[in-house]
């Protein structure tokens, strides 16, 4: 519980490698109280206006189970750019940069996600919540921006009443924590496996950024052609 206090939000742990016998542990180091106080602050600030909620079909949840998450441009870009940048990074150092290295990221990093999507997905269907992130209705940077933050962490049950998100946590932590058992022996199931669940979070909440603001993405894209 202390490291997930420590590491929350976003994956914020910061940490260096120390080199020893039993090879380079962690250190961390709490969160800045300013970037704790913004977080609170997001999270004190009401739900922005929706359109009338319409609850997800069973059919629907298998839909969105394969073909907007598991096969998600946005999450597999992420996947993508988060292999890379552990390649650079070397983490973990085991595996090299070699290519042998960053196949083994590659398959580590969308194990990560098959997981969290999984645990995710299966237990908003069990607990009647909605997976989906719900767009906001308002207008403007800032507004939107709010909006986005707050509805990562905030969801709707069959009934339309606003929910925190606890399967989002699920699995983000779930696959942290089960992540660990393919990576060398040395890394903690408990204490990495949590900072990479809160890294997950910081990587659901991105991705809810950019489906919040994909229309202007996509008509920028479109008006550069």
């Amino acid at each position: 519980m202390y490291t997930i206090l420590r590491c929350f939000p976003f994956g914020a742990c910061r940490s260096k490698q120390k080199v020893n016998v039993d090879g380079p542990r962690r250190i961390y180091y709490p969160v800045s109280v300013a970037r704790t106080r913004f977080f609170l602050f997001i999270l004190a600030i009401p739900a922005m206006a929706q359109t009338a909620y319409k609850p997800l079909t069973n059919q629907e949840r298998w839909h969105r189970y394969w073909k907007e998450t598991l096969l998600s441009p946005y999450l597999l870009a992420g996947s993508a750019i988060g292999v890379t940048g552990a390649q650079i990074r070397n983490d973990p150092p085991d595996w090299g940069r070699s290519a042998e290295g960053y196949g083994k990221r590659t398959l580590s990093y969308f194990g990560v996600l098959a997981v969290k999507t999984t645990i995710w997905q299966g237990s908003a269907a069990a607990m009647g919540y909605d997976p989906r992130y719900l767009k906001c209705d308002c207008r403007g940077l800032i507004p939107r921006t709010r909006h986005a933050i707050l509805w990562t962490f905030l969801t709707k049950d069959s009934n339309g009443a606003t929910r925190l998100n606890l399967p989002l946590f699920a699995g983000a932590y779930g696959s942290g924590i089960l992540s660990k058992y393919w990576y060398p022996s040395r890394y903690s199931p408990l204490e990495d496996g949590i900072r990479e669940g809160s890294r997950q979070v910081g990587v659901t909440l991105g991705v809810d950024i950019l489906r919040e603001f994909s229309p202007e993405i996509k008509r920028a894209i479109h008006f550069k052609r």
